[in-house]
């Protein structure tokens, strides 16, 4: 029961934090949040390690984490940009689907996806077809930011499926060195696209922004440490089907705080990403 209680409770973090970076970004600015919650996530990742006393990762390890760094710093940036212009139960859902990647990896690598994750991965694509087929605006053409946001939320997740792929050897001896790294190696491009956009980080200075970005990176890094007690406590399979269901979280809370509405089409593609996620990680 604990680790399903941990997994449940990684999804919960994760999709809060989706949900408060979706609606902080919208207003203060993508990069601001980034680097922000950046910030944050890696004070909380250098405490972890003090206080665990975890023993350093190897040389190998440091480059399967600085890779896997570089995709989850693509996928947070996509993802929270779609969050910003897009409508979150649709962007966090496709986001989710980035679990593709390590089974497609595996595929090449001549491994049997076997029936059920087959069957997940042709749901979330079927479901991102109908999320697509979202409502036409005058004159039939598609909503611009609609579109615009899918393509952001696929981006995010190769960038995830990237990091999905790569943490577990990154992370053989030590997560919270592995979460390190990653943070070491997308912090100061973070920093450098800030400088060079020029993007004004004084709305994101304000108390509230503050209060945002800190709670983002905390239930970020929570999400992570939940998931990873959870596999120590509970079967992997069952863990990680409770930690995949956090889209419906960010979901639920665009819908009953934003007011949020899809289409008949749209709702149904949502569901069959959302039950795509739920196979992949339960095959």
């Amino acid at each position: 029961m604990l680790g399903i209680a941990l997994g449940l409770a990684s999804s919960l973090s994760f999709g809060i934090s989706d949900f408060l970076a979706g609606i902080t970004a919208r207003r203060v600015g993508t990069l601001a949040v980034l680097l922000f919650s950046m910030v944050v996530y890696f004070a909380l990742a250098v405490l972890w390690i003090v206080v665990s006393g975890t023993g350093a990762p190897t040389a190998s390890q440091v480059g399967y984490a600085a890779a896997a760094g570089v995709g989850v710093g693509i996928g947070l940036a996509a993802f929270y940009q779609g969050l910003a212009v897009g409508t979150m139960s649709i962007v966090a859902p496709i986001a989710a689907t980035g679990v593709i990647v390590p089974i497609v990896a595996g595929i090449v690598g001549g491994e049997d996806p076997g029936l059920v994750r087959s069957l997940g991965m042709a749901s979330a694509v079927v479901g991102i077809v109908l999320a697509v087929r979202g409502p036409r605006a005058p004159g039939g053409s598609r909503v611009v930011d609609a579109r615009r946001s899918i393509v952001y939320a696929v981006i995010a997740a190769l960038g995830f499926g990237t990091f999905y792929w790569l943490v577990s050897p990154a992370s053989e001896t030590s997560l919270p060195w592995t979460l390190l790294i990653c943070r070491t190696i997308t912090l100061p491009v973070v920093i450098g696209v800030v400088v060079v956009a020029g993007a004004s980080l004084r709305r994101a200075l304000e108390r509230r922004a503050i209060a945002a970005t800190c709670a983002i990176g905390a239930l970020s890094l929570a999400a992570i440490w939940s998931y990873a007690e959870g596999t120590r406590h509970g079967d992997l399979a069952v863990v990680a089907v409770a930690s995949s269901l956090y889209p419906a979280v960010t979901t639920v809370l665009a819908r009953y705080r934003l007011g949020e509405r899809l289409t008949a089409g749209q709702q149904g593609g949502v569901l069959a990403v959302l039950l795509g996620i739920v196979l992949m990680a339960a095959g």
